[in-house]
């Protein structure tokens, strides 16, 4: 009598890693303990692999289980893979803008590139803060524009300031005209300025 036995055939699930949002990958598995050059198609029915995350997971690790494969010549052990859900990328920006020297500040606001599917601003479980140090008259030049503390349970956030252009106002400096007769004395020559702002006036000229 010559007695076979089964021969010893592992399938394991393979393990996955995606970042939220992203597609579902199609679970597959692997094969250890094949004889005689055989192949997954000698098994019937072959293996499905259970994964009980949903559509749309969120962070976090999954166990991915293969089962229901049989095979006549193979005795057959499962081995679990995992599906790791890492945080999405989430990018903040604090709005930049531009105005002239003396306009009104505009309201100071950000924007969100990266959410997944439908979402917005509701999943953030902080909201960032915008912080502006020149003052409600700030000089021509450019002034930071501070964001940051946000938080997402399943993003991964970067802040990125913004900047405030103050452009220089415009001053229109206007030569009097004068009159005089022939061989009369040179008279002291004299402008006007339009322009000033914020109650200010030739005391700010420099020169």
């Amino acid at each position: 009598t010559l007695t076979i036995k089964k021969a010893p055939l592992t399938i394991s699930a393979n393990s996955y890693t995606i970042k939220y949002g992203e597609k579902l990958p199609n679970f597959s598995c692997s094969y250890t303990g094949f004889k005689n050059n055989e192949t997954y198609a000698v098994l019937d029915p072959r293996p499905s692999v259970k994964y009980e995350g949903g559509d749309r997971p969120v962070v976090g690790t999954y166990t991915l289980t293969p089962e229901g494969a049989d095979a006549r010549n193979y005795e057959i052990s499962y081995a679990d893979g995992k599906l790791t859900v890492n945080k999405a990328p989430l990018t903040i920006t604090a709005n930049s803008y531009t105005i002239v020297y003396g306009d009104t500040l505009p309201a100071m606001e950000y924007s969100c590139k990266g959410f997944a599917y439908d979402e917005d601003e509701s999943v953030l479980t902080k909201k960032p803060h915008i912080t502006y140090a020149a003052g409600n008259h700030p000089d021509a030049g450019r002034h930071p524009i501070k964001v940051s503390g946000a938080e997402a349970d399943n993003y991964e956030i970067t802040h990125v300031d913004g900047i405030l252009h103050v452009e220089k106002a415009l001053l229109t400096v206007t030569a009097r005209p004068d009159t005089i007769v022939y061989g009369q004395d040179r008279p002291a020559l004299a402008y006007d300025i339009q322009g000033f702002v914020l109650g200010q006036d030739t005391s700010a000229i420099q020169r």
